[in-house]
């Protein structure tokens, strides 16, 4: 089985693929960091994720969530569309107490 750094050469491999390959890799061993997950996959799918949201203190969440609740369905869907982060996808597979994918 080809190391991470050479799946670049399987041809007509998508991004799923590759992260196929990592979540069986990784998914009964320590869950690798952001800046892991960076390294690991593909440039290419990295690149085209939005870049991650910096922390701001001063975020007013309670003034966000009346926001949110107002908005229709349709201006919920427009307001998520776009690109998502990296985290957001890695999210939905890691495996620890922190992510959704506890089931896999």
């Amino acid at each position: 089985m080809k190391k991470p750094g050479e799946l670049g050469e399987i041809p007509g491999c998508r991004p799923f693929c590759y992260l196929n390959w990592l979540l069986y890799k990784y998914h009964r061993t320590l869950w690798p960091g952001m800046e892991q997950w960076s390294q690991l996959l593909p440039a290419r799918f990295v690149q085209r994720c939005a870049p991650e949201v910096v922390a701001n203190p001063t975020f007013d969440v309670a003034a966000w969530q009346r926001r949110w609740q107002a908005m229709s369905p349709e201006e919920k869907v427009a307001e998520a569309a776009g690109p998502w982060r990296l985290s957001n996808w890695l999210y939905y597979f890691d495996p620890s107490g922190e992510g959704m994918g506890g089931d896999r």
